[in-house]
């Protein structure tokens, strides 16, 4: 596996977000995993269904999320299908509903074989929880 520092040169983050097309941007955002940080969330949740958000505004909450809460943990959908690097926090899955929804959102977008290994280990995760 990697370390969450090899998965992401974080200096770059800002130029890497900027050269994204609007619609690739508004994926990252749409698809943010917020598991501890009720304020961030909120903000989140009431920015998600405002169609008028710039690239400007979303890379801008991205980055601010990153910041609060760092990239290992809401970056799993820009760092797997963007970036192609194969890095998924999966412990925002047992933290809420949301995370929980959205990490599995993620993990759809896997091949077959990667889905079977993530969900195989999710599953012992919460049996050794017991």
């Amino acid at each position: 596996g990697f370390s969450h520092g090899s998965t992401l040169k974080i200096e770059n983050l800002k130029s890497d977000l900027e050269s994204l097309s609007l619609e690739q941007t508004r994926e990252v955002f749409k698809m943010l995993v917020i598991p501890e940080h009720d304020h961030l969330r909120a903000e989140f949740l009431i920015m998600k269904d405002k169609p008028e958000n710039t690239k400007v505004d979303l890379d801008h909450f991205i980055l601010k999320s990153v910041a609060i809460q760092g990239a290992a943990y809401g970056l799993g959908y820009y760092l797997n299908i963007i970036r192609k690097i194969p890095f998924l926090k999966k412990s925002p899955y047992k933290l809420n509903l949301e995370s929980r929804k959205r990490t599995l959102e993620i993990i759809k977008l896997f091949s077959n074989q990667v889905q079977l290994e993530i969900n195989q280990e999710l599953r012992l995760n919460k049996k050794n929880e017991i």
